[in-house]
């Protein structure tokens, strides 16, 4: 998979009054804090140091950069509906924010546009109504060095594998500690028409956060990279949460800790009134949107209650506690006997990874076909998983794939949600390969999970079990590109499998099977006979 792109574009005034002799500054220091992700391949910057707008224009009409600006940066000076551009032969030009709204709406890939100048608080809206997922602007002027500081300060943190929101908070934190209480309006400023703005107040500073509600599932926790964030003495860590073995919470004796997740903690439990084993999912403190998300997940509980399917964990019981005086959600699962699939060895087994692919295909495909009532809604495309992975499946002792997470995984499409996770859950959650399992769509930014995207997961899975690769280790542009250096890696491949694979993983959702039922019907056939014995010795139906 190709690096994603920063533009970085910035524009200077000549003259004496308007000159930003910070401008290079901000140029040099952003490339500095970029480069070791240059160096290593994770990154791209297209840096255009005296910007017009014909430069603009081909940084995006670019086919390389094609799909792969994630981030458009502009340093210099503005106004609430104009970007001060200079010209080639000379002086400047005006670049209207409506204008530029609108050719940056059509941008595939664009997660975020920082706008580091004065007055930007209406282009950032304007941006915002066309769809982009998240805009950083000001609500006033700008100094120009108090300019250099923020970004930065704000790009540290995204080079570090912080999301947006987490790099924006630490900016602001950072010129805050940095300036005190002092008062930002001495210095040069970014804004055209200085002696008509406002100063600026104390600890008020004027750089905001706009968030697309809705237009992406995950604008505010994107990250350009996935890594661990070192911090000394962490206050919030997994051995400061509470002791629970012993306790009984909701009518479960808790016994053992099975693990710490990105949103919760998972427990072996015995239910008090049947005596039944149980994998208990707490939630870690839910700090924001907790409405939102319990009413998610309890739509979801209340779909999942009809489905009773063999390739699906079930979910007996959830619902809503307090503890600490902070509100979190307990799930009560079945406890899975046998190994998680990132654990389990398959390469080169066609047989074994085909039979997972139908197995997979039959889970998903009852829950996308499940009909979902939500609360004073109408019903949509059934259940979505959204987050399928390795660590999401199971494998019984006869060979049967157990998938896990449906509900929980609702949370990604509730940016507002947030919770309060321990120092290594967070971590974790940075070191997720999303680009290992998520359709392109869904790491652009354009798409909120849906079958189409969990469809492409199944694929990632497949490739990865059956290659020992996961999708973004190979290169390839079509399917023989594809199957011929799997072919080079395992010496022989199954043309059926690695066909089914591919449908999967096209890049265009409208080239993908269309439902996960077709693509089981597609694998089946492919199934050798000694797989097609012991699933009718199963009780399973492989017609």
């Amino acid at each position: 998979m190709k690096p994603p792109v920063i533009g970085l574009a910035f524009a200077n005034e000549r003259t004496e009054e308007g000159f930003l002799r910070n401008l290079s500054r901000e140029m040099k220091l952003l490339l500095r804090t970029m480069d070791p992700l240059v160096q290593s391949g994770e990154l791209y910057t297209h840096l255009m140091p005296a910007v017009t707008s014909k430069e603009i224009q081909n940084l995006f009409q670019n086919r390389f950069f094609e799909g792969r600006v994630n981030i458009f940066h502009y340093g210099g000076h503005a106004t609430p509906t104009v970007l001060n551009l200079e010209r080639d032969s000379g002086g400047n030009e005006s670049f209207f924010s409506e204008g530029l709204a609108r050719f940056l709406a059509v941008q595939k890939g664009l997660n975020l546009v920082f706008l580091n100048a004065c007055s930007t608080e209406k282009q950032a809206q304007r941006l915002i109504n066309e769809n982009i997922p998240a805009v950083i602007a000001t609500s006033q002027k700008i100094p120009d060095d108090m300019a250099v500081l923020f970004a930065e300060a704000f790009y540290k943190g995204l080079a570090s594998g912080g999301s947006i929101e987490e790099s924006f908070k630490e900016a602001d934190g950072y010129v805050i500690g940095r300036k005190g209480t002092e008062v930002f309006s001495d210095s040069a400023t970014r804004g055209l028409f200085w002696e008509e703005q406002p100063g600026i107040g104390e600890l008020d500073l004027p750089w905001k956060l706009f968030l697309k509600e809705g237009a992406s599932w995950f604008p505010a926790q994107w990250r350009l990279v996935h890594q661990a964030k070192e911090v000394e003495n962490p206050t919030n860590t997994i051995e400061k949460l509470p002791q629970l073995e012993g306790q009984v919470v909701e009518k479960h004796l808790i016994y053992a800790t099975l693990g710490h997740g990105t949103i919760g903690t998972v427990y072996r439990a015995q239910q008090v009134e049947d005596q039944e084993d149980r994998a208990l999912k707490i939630t870690y403190h839910i700090e924001a949107g907790f409405k939102a998300f319990y009413q998610s997940m309890m739509d979801g509980f209340y779909a999942l209650q009809k489905l009773n399917h063999p390739n699906i964990a079930k979910v007996m019981d959830m619902g809503a506690i307090q503890r600490d005086g902070q509100q979190q959600v307990y799930v009560s699962m079945e406890l899975l006997k046998g190994d998680r699939l990132d654990k389990i060895e398959m390469k080169g087994k066609a047989d074994d990874v085909t039979a997972l692919g139908i197995d997979l295909c039959r889970g998903v495909g009852a829950a996308h076909e499940i009909s979902i009532q939500k609360s004073g809604e109408e019903e949509d495309e059934g259940i979505i998983h959204g987050n399928l992975m390795t660590k999401k499946i199971f494998l019984d002792g006869n060979g049967t794939a157990r998938i896990i997470d449906f509900l929980f995984t609702n949370l990604a499409r509730l940016p507002m949600v947030r919770l309060n996770r321990p120092f290594e859950a967070e971590n974790k959650l940075r070191e997720q390969r999303l680009d290992a399992y998520f359709a392109p769509e869904l790491l652009r930014g354009d798409a909120s999970p849906n079958q189409k995207t969990d469809l492409y997961s199944i694929g990632a899975i497949l490739l990865e079990k059956y290659t020992g690769k996961t999708i973004d280790q190979w290169q390839y542009h079509d399917e023989n590109s594809l199957t011929e250096a799997v072919r080079a890696e395992l010496g022989s491949v199954s043309k059926r499998l690695m066909t089914g694979i591919w449908k999967a993983i096209e890049a265009e959702p409208q080239d993908r099977w269309e439902k996960a039922q077709e693509m089981e019907k597609y694998l089946i056939p492919g199934l050798g006979w000694w797989w097609k014995l012991k699933r009718r010795m199963s009780g399973k139906n492989t017609k």
